[in-house]
């Protein structure tokens, strides 16, 4: 992260109840959400957009700690799918999910990244159905 990330952070407002999401992350282009705020009456009209089930399982996000350990579950095996589950549950519960547009950063990636090598594609089997019925729940939201 460069100053010039952490000084966009400050540019919006604080709000606890609201997850700050980055609109870009080296070959994670999220740009089209750019500036859009998800919210429970309208994160189901974002679900079948390229790259939505991407972006709402990346977990690059600045929260307000004590608010997202409130709808946490640790019921979930933190294999592939616990993001998206836990970003339902913050979404659920009334709560915001805001892509700030020009939040922009390098993540370094120290591992193989190919489709057949990556954590998603090694781990997905530990999950079950998870992602696609947490999918299916933000696909129904309103």
């Amino acid at each position: 992260m460069t100053k010039g990330y952490i000084d966009k952070i400050f540019e919006r407002e604080w709000n606890e109840n609201e997850i700050l999401a980055p609109d870009y992350i080296v070959s994670f282009d999220y740009r089209y959400f750019g500036g859009h705020t998800l919210t429970k009456e309208n994160v189901a009209k974002f679900t079948d957009k390229q790259k939505f089930d991407c972006l709402i399982n990346t977990m690059n996000y600045f929260v307000h700690k004590e608010n997202y350990l409130k709808v946490w579950d640790g019921s979930i095996e933190p294999w592939t799918a616990d993001t998206i589950y836990q970003n339902y549950r913050w979404i659920e519960s009334g709560r915001s999910f805001h892509v700030l547009k020009g939040l922009e950063y390098n993540h370094r990636i120290d591992h193989d990244v190919s489709q057949e090598k990556s954590h998603y594609a090694e781990h997905w089997r530990k999950t079950g159905r998870l992602f696609e019925n947490t999918m299916d729940k933000l696909k129904r939201m309103k």
